[in-house]
């Protein structure tokens, strides 16, 4: 994975983790298009985005601009992608992607999913979504999210996590492999707790 494909998709998680739940429920996918999808970009090339959504509001294409200012500021960026020198801005179009043609032949031809069941040229393909996150400090927030995630049990019974529940794997203490039919789920569990995670999309 190149650079600005890593540095996209944090931008992503940002995003995600920063929007209200029901803005963030009308967000199919958000795939990576364009130069950095393809590799063919220089130092300063912007990074495009679509972000294929189910309603499209001025509220929503509001709350993104302010988002894209907030990522910038972020200790996310200024402490990380700042100090590798990483300045690429995003060109970000939100819409419904069946109504954008020529970004769809982009998409289709080269396209990136950094988030959400988009299938493209391989919809026969079984997706899941790659889960990771970095290590949480604060020992009463990892314990949480262990006990939501994995389960737990007590008294002599268990208690099955969502990780289980949604048919997904652990495949190491902070990385799980899920269905995408199920990632909204476990997203919103890292959402809620305001915890940083990091979605990839496999396809098997």
């Amino acid at each position: 994975m190149n650079k600005l494909i890593a540095y996209a998709a944090d931008y992503v998680s940002f995003l995600l983790l920063n929007l209200p739940p029901e803005e963030a429920d009308q967000i199919r996918s958000i795939i990576l298009f364009g130069s950095v999808a393809r590799g063919d970009y220089g130092k300063d090339s912007d990074v495009d985005l679509f972000i294929d959504v189910r309603k499209h509001t001025k509220g929503m294409e509001r709350r993104l601009q302010e988002l894209d200012k907030a990522f910038f500021a972020s200790a996310m960026y200024k402490d990380y992608w700042s100090m590798l020198g990483v300045t690429n801005v995003f060109r970000a179009i939100a819409g419904d992607l069946e109504q954008w043609a020529d970004v769809r032949e982009s998409i289709l031809a080269n396209g990136i999913v950094l988030y959400g069941p988009y299938r493209g040229i391989a919809e026969k393909q079984a997706l899941k979504m790659l889960f990771t996150w970095d290590v949480i400090n604060d020992a009463s927030k990892r314990v949480h999210l262990d006990k939501k995630l994995f389960g737990f049990r007590a008294k002599g019974k268990a208690y099955p996590g969502l990780v289980a529940s949604c048919g997904g794997e652990k495949l190491g203490p902070r990385c799980v492999l899920a269905p995408a039919e199920h990632h909204r789920t476990l997203l919103r569990v890292f959402r809620d707790m305001r915890i940083v995670v990091h979605v990839r999309e496999v396809a098997e």
